[in-house]
Formats: C-alpha cells, sequence, structure tokens
C-alpha cells in the first residue's frame, strides 16, 4: 500500500476538530490540494481496520511524535485496565472497552475509530484518526519491541483492540478480499459435515443443511479454535462457520505482528542511534505495565515496624507470600528479594530500613552472620536503591511482569494465581477469611487462567466487597487501594455500578511535562527526512 503525505493545512484543520466535535466539511470552499488530499488518504485507508503491514511514510515533528504515540499507550493502558474485570471477549467486553473510550477526553482518535459504523463515515475526521491509528501504532512498536516481556504486553492490548475493531466493522467478506486471507467458502462441505460442523461450534443454531456459512482453512490458521474444540477438522483443514472467523483472523494478525516485532528488534539500534528520539522512547518504555508507578508521597516513609501489619491487611498475595517466607525461613532467593526489595522501595521503606529488614531476618539463620550478610547481600541493597552499580533508578514489578516471572524449584516469587497449585492456595484463602464461596470463585478464575482477575476477587473478599476501580495492574497499586480503604478514605463496594473517569495509574512527572509541553508548544521541532530510515526497519 502507497501512502502519500497529506497537505499540512487539512492535518492543522482536522486536529482542531477534535477539540471541538466532528465538523463534516463539505467540498464547497476547498482547495483543490486539499480535496486531492482527502482522496488520498481515502486511498490509503478504505476502513478503519488496519492490519499495519506496511510501516507508513509520513513526515512528522517530534511533537506529532510524542502526542500520537501517548494517546496509543493510553488507549492499551485502559484496555488493559478493562481486560483485569472482564474474562471473555464478548459483546459485554467490547461495549465495556467502548464506554470507556467514548468517557475519556484524552482519546479522540480512537473515539472515532470506534463509532457505531466507522467504515461507512469518510468525513475528514475519521479519515485522518485512520492515519494516526497507523502512525500510532509504528511508533509503539518501537518503545516495545526490545524485550520479550514487552513484545507479550505490546501484543496482546493490540490484537484486543484489532479484535474490537473486527467487532465494530462486522464486514468479515470484505476483509477477507481485501487482505487476501487464506479463507475459500466451503458451501459443498458445509453440506456434507452439517452435523459434525454444528456439533463443533457453539455460535452455530440452525440445522438447515447448507444454510450455514462455512470457510475452509488450514488448521494452522486457527489454532485457537482448535485449542478449545470449536472447530471441525478434517484432512489438516478447519471448517471455521463465518460467526467464528473473526478469532481467525485476530490469530492471523497476532502471527504477522509477533513475526514484524522480532525483525524490528534486529534494527532497533537504528533508533538507539537518534539522539531525538531515544529520550522519547525511553519515557514510553518506563510507562510500559505500571513500571513507572508512584512515588510516595514527602512524610510517607515506611518502618520495618509497620510491615508485619502491612503485610496481614494490605499485602497482595505475591508479597505477603514472599513476606511470610522471609519471617518463617528467614531467607529468599535473588528473584525473590528483587521482587519484595523493589515493593518496599516504592511502599516509602528507605535503605537503611530496608537493610535493617534483611539483616535482622538474615542473620537469624545459623550460618549467617553480620560479616557475611554485608558481604554477601549489602551490595545489592545498595544497587536496588541506586547507590551502586549504574545507579540506576530500579522501579517495581507491574503485575504482568511478576505473572510472565519465570519461577523454578525453591522459588516463591512470581504471581501465587499464576504458579501456585490449588492446594497451597485453598490454604491461604482460608488464612485470609475468604469464605467457601468466595474461594470457589477465585479458584475458577485460576483455572480460566485470568490470574488479575482472581486477584481483585481476592481483594475484594478480603476488604469486606470493596473493590478497585479499574481492576488490579501493579502490586503497589493494591497496597495504596488497600491503605484507602481500611482508613476511611475511600469506599467502593463490588457490587456498585461505578460511573468513573478515565484515571492513569503511575503517571510521572516527566509524562506531565510532556504533556504540557504538548499543550504549550507552537512550533515544534520537525524530525529530519533520516526518519524514513527508522521506519524502514520496520519493513518485513
Amino acid at each position: 500500500m502507497e501512502i502519500l503525505q497529506t497537505n499540512k493545512r487539512v492535518s492543522t484543520k482536522l486536529e482542531k476538530g477534535f477539540v471541538g466535535g466532528r465538523s463534516r466539511l463539505s467540498h464547497f470552499g476547498r482547495s483543490k490540494q486539499e480535496i486531492v488530499a482527502d482522496a488520498e488518504l481515502l486511498t490509503a485507508y478504505p476502513t478503519a481496520l488496519n492490519f499495519y503491514t506496511t510501516p507508513p511514510t509520513y513526515s512528522i515533528s517530534l511533537m506529532e511524535f510524542e502526542k500520537y504515540a501517548l494517546e496509543r499507550l493510553r488507549l492499551l493502558r485502559l484496555i488493559e485496565r478493562v481486560n483485569t474485570t472482564s474474562a471473555a471477549r464478548n459483546n459485554e467486553y467490547f461495549y465495556a472497552v467502548i464506554k470507556e473510550i467514548n468517557k475519556s477526553p484524552d482519546l479522540p482518535t480512537y473515539s472515532i475509530l470506534t463509532s457505531s459504523k466507522p467504515d461507512e463515515d469518510k468525513s475528514d475526521d475519521n479519515l485522518y484518526a485512520r492515519k494516526i491509528d497507523h502512525i500510532s501504532h509504528f511508533l509503539l512498536r518501537l518503545a516495545f519491541a526490545r524485550t520479550e516481556e514487552q513484545r507479550k504486553w505490546f501484543i496482546t492490548l493490540e490484537v484486543d483492540f484489532f479484535r474490537l475493531k473486527l467487532w465494530i466493522c462486522n464486514q468479515i467478506d470484505e476483509i477477507l478480499l481485501q487482505h487476501n486471507l487464506p479463507f475459500v467458502e466451503a458451501k459443498e462441505e458445509a453440506r456434507k459435515f452439517n452435523k459434525e460442523i454444528l456439533d463443533s461450534s457453539f455460535m452455530m443454531t440452525t440445522t438447515v443443511p447448507g444454510a450455514m456459512r462455512v470457510y475452509k482453512v488450514s488448521f494452522t490458521h486457527a489454532l485457537d479454535l482448535v485449542r478449545s474444540r470449536r472447530v471441525f477438522l478434517h484432512k489438516g483443514y478447519a471448517y471455521v462457520p463465518y460467526n467464528d472467523v473473526a478469532s481467525v483472523i485476530a490469530l492471523k494478525f497476532r502471527s504477522w505482528l509477533s513475526e514484524s516485532l522480532s525483525l524490528l528488534k534486529k534494527n532497533i539500534h537504528l533508533v538507539d542511534d537518534d539522539e531525538r528520539l531515544q529520550p522519547l522512547i525511553t519515557g514510553f518504555e518506563r510507562r510500559h505495565v505500571g513500571t513507572d508507578s508512584t512515588a510516595p508521597k514527602n512524610g510517607d516513609a515506611v518502618s520495618v515496624a509497620q510491615l508485619s501489619g502491612f503485610s496481614q491487611k494490605s499485602f497482595p498475595l505475591c508479597m505477603k507470600q514472599l513476606y511470610d517466607v522471609v519471617q518463617k525461613e528467614h531467607h529468599l532467593k535473588h528473584w525473590g528479594r528483587l521482587q519484595l526489595g523493589l515493593f518496599f522501595k516504592r511502599l516509602g521503606l528507605p535503605m537503611d530500613e530496608a537493610t535493617k529488614f534483611w539483616r535482622s531476618n538474615f542473620t537469624k539463620r545459623p550460618d549467617i552472620d553480620i560479616g557475611r550478610f554485608d558481604k554477601q547481600y549489602l551490595y545489592n541493597i545498595r544497587h536496588m536503591y541506586g547507590q551502586e552499580g549504574k545507579r540506576a533508578d530500579y522501579t517495581p514489578y507491574s503485575c504482568m511482569k511478576v505473572i510472565h516471572s519465570s519461577v523454578g524449584p525453591g522459588d516463591h516469587h512470581g504471581c501465587p494465581f499464576r504458579h501456585s497449585d490449588a492446594t497451597p492456595l485453598r490454604t491461604k484463602f482460608v488464612e485470609a477469611g475468604i469464605p467457601q464461596e468466595g474461594i470457589k470463585e477465585i479458584l475458577n478464575l485460576v483455572e480460566l487462567k485470568h490470574y488479575q482477575i482472581a486477584c481483585q476477587r481476592y481483594f475484594e473478599w478480603t476488604h469486606d466487597k470493596n473493590t478497585i476501580e479499574g481492576g488490579v495492574t501493579h502490586p503497589n497499586q493494591y497496597f495504596t487501594e488497600s491503605r484507602n480503604i481500611l482508613t476511611g478514605k475511600k469506599t467502593i463496594k463490588a457490587e456498585e455500578k461505578i460511573e468513573t473517569k478515565r484515571t492513569v495509574y503511575y503517571k510521572s512527572q516527566s509524562t506531565q511535562n510532556a504533556e504540557e509541553k504538548m499543550e504549550t508548544t507552537d512550533a515544534p521541532e520537525a524530525m529530519d527526512e533520516d526518519t524514513d530510515a527508522i521506519f524502514a526497519a520496520m519493513e518485513y
């Protein structure tokens, strides 16, 4: 797909339209260049659905770079929060995402793209929104291609957004045709294997042979359906009912995106070599999945003496488990110390108090005296607080990082909902005073691999059914919300229907400064033509 640069006047005019609402501009009184620019956008983006197979070729300013990427990041964080409160990707889930997008004043692009019929809307605003959607996706690829954890997070949420747009468009035939996807309508097989296909699909209701629409595709393109036994297989082919085709298309998109990010990683040095882009990319990385969590306010320092009480009432289960192991065994392996230590650091535990905690517990073992402790463990504590090594300000683990931790024999870190068996989990729930009804609910969520939702329910059952708006995304967020409820600062019952404003957890000062800069800067520095080389690195 060839994408041409639009006229600057058109872009400026449409951006103003986002603030005051959508304005449908007629051709009357408009220049020929503006009309041509709109035609080029319509050619480049015939539908609101984009597979992002071709990098954009536009020239954008540094201010636009940050503005577009930040809006996209806000969108993904919003989807992540909805994901923690909804397990299935059904109509209710999609309506919930759209509702949150429409409530947010910071997501004008995606409010347009998730309108009721975005493909039928050919207005200037809609076409411009499609362009920003294209650009912003590739901008965030630059920030989230480096590590496996970043790629997993980015792919998961981008696929969820892709599923949402598929659901809104509801034009499967046009999508299959436009993107040359390997689906063949199987009319004869639909009649021949009518019963088998019906038995395999949860979505089909018709029993009339030949009445249902079925597509034939290699089973490797329908692994989600194969894994859940929701599709009929015959001689290496999956026979997919029309209503399930969207799932297969989303799986194909996931495969494309995963491949392209892996290839981009090999060329990421092009970004690292650009002094203008590197600070922006680093800023977006720090906002990744809650890793830029809120620092404690002045005066909020925590002492070792407070930890015991906090652990019983306000620690998430992942941190309570680590704390209890230290108290019982007077030892913790490296990754456990790092997970718990960074959690303590963000809680407001000063370095000298942290040293006191680890030293007092570890030296209770007969084989560790103060001298050995200082020699073997003190450096790591100082390093964690940025006092040794490269003096980095290490941030605490987010829920996603905890969940995706590698846990081996004898390890206690990671997420208990993912890495523990049902029996020890049940014991922990009983000790926490959760009734059988709650234990059954949480274990069912664990079995379905909805770990963050399980943690949310654990919070609710241990806090008199009070809940966390937007779901649990970070252990330190869990702690803060718990303290707010227990001290009477906040009370939100889980059964209440909450009309919430969108909130951005863990918003750093650098993020705030960037947003203020975007609002006040009138003449942003333009990016040089060598930006094309960076986007060229995304080709595959």
